[in-house]
C-alpha cells in the first residue's frame, strides 16, 4: 500500500513512521468506546463525564480519567496535587468495580497509565482526533489586547486554585487557634485546680495548728486546774493541822 504514494505525499504527512499499534486496536469491540471523565475538587470532589471530548477538555485543575477499555489513562493537570492523584486512583477503583458487569472486562485486562501534561505518549494522543503541542496552545498573539481563551481558563483555575489553597491554609490556621485556645483553656483549668488544692492544704494546715492549739490550751487549763486544786488540798491540811495544834494548846 505504501508504494502507491509518493515521496511528496508522505512528506506532507510529517515522513514515513510505523502503524499504531496499540491493544485495543486489535479488538474492534472496543473502538469507539472510550470516555472522557473529569475529576476536580471545588469544595468537594466532583466526577463527571464529558461528552464529544477534544484535546482542549483537558483541563489543567485536576486529574483527568480516559477510559479506553484497555487502558485507564490519568491525566494529571498543570495545577493539579498529588491529593488529586490519590483520589483519581480511588475514583478509578470504583469505576472498575461498577463497569466490570456493564462492559464485560476484568480488572486485570485494564491497565493504568499515569499522563503528565505535556509528556503524553502516543497511546494517549492516539485518542483524540487531533493533537497540537501544549506549547502551540500556550502562543500568545503579541498585537492582541484580549489573552487566548485557554489562558484566560488557565488564570482562572490558578485564581481558583489559589483561593482553594488560601481556604485551606485559613481553615488551618483557625484549627490552629481554636488549638491553642483550648490548650490555653486547659492550663487555666489545672492552673486553678492548683491553686484550689494549695488553699485546701493551707486551710487544713490552719485548722490543724488551730487543733494544736486549742489541744495545748486545753491541757494547760487542766495541768492549772489541777495545781490549784493541790494548792487548796495543802492549805486545808495546813489550816487543820493548825487547828488540831491550837487544841492541843488549849488542853
Amino acid at each position: 500500500i505504501n508504494a502507491e504514494y509518493g515521496e511528496e505525499f508522505w512528506a506532507s504527512l510529517g515522513g514515513k513512521t510505523e502503524y499504531a499499534d496499540f491493544k485495543y486496536l486489535h479488538h474492534s469491540s472496543c473502538l469507539n468506546q472510550s470516555r472522557l471523565w473529569r475529576l476536580v475538587f471545588k469544595g468537594e470532589w466532583k466526577f463527571y463525564e464529558i461528552f464529544d471530548w477534544s484535546q482542549s477538555d483537558l483541563h489543567d485543575d485536576g486529574v483527568m480519567i480516559l477510559d479506553a477499555f484497555y487502558e485507564i489513562f490519568l491525566w494529571q493537570g498543570k495545577f493539579s496535587t498529588a491529593k488529586d492523584l490519590e483520589k483519581a486512583k480511588q475514583v478509578v477503583n470504583d469505576y472498575l468495580e461498577v463497569s466490570q458487569a456493564a462492559k464485560g472486562r476484568t480488572r486485570s485486562e485494564s491497565e493504568l497509565i499515569i499522563e503528565k501534561r505535556g509528556a503524553e505518549s502516543k497511546a494517549f494522543k492516539a485518542q483524540f482526533h487531533g493533537w497540537y503541542s501544549w506549547k502551540e496552545r500556550e502562543f500568545v498573539d503579541p498585537y492582541s489586547k484580549e489573552p487566548l481563551w485557554w489562558l484566560k481558563e488557565e488564570y482562572k483555575m490558578k485564581q481558583e486554585e489559589e483561593k482553594r489553597k488560601k481556604e485551606e491554609q485559613d481553615q488551618e490556621r483557625k484549627k490552629r487557634a481554636e488549638e491553642e485556645e483550648e490548650r490555653k483553656k486547659k492550663e487555666e483549668a489545672e492552673k486553678s485546680r492548683a491553686e484550689e488544692e494549695t488553699l485546701k492544704k493551707q486551710r487544713e494546715e490552719r485548722l490543724a495548728k488551730q487543733r494544736e492549739e486549742e489541744e495545748r490550751l486545753r491541757k494547760q487549763r487542766e495541768e492549772e486546774a489541777e495545781k490549784e486544786k493541790k494548792r487548796q488540798q495543802e492549805e486545808e491540811k495546813r489550816r487543820r493541822e493548825e487547828e488540831e495544834r491550837e487544841k492541843q494548846r488549849q488542853k
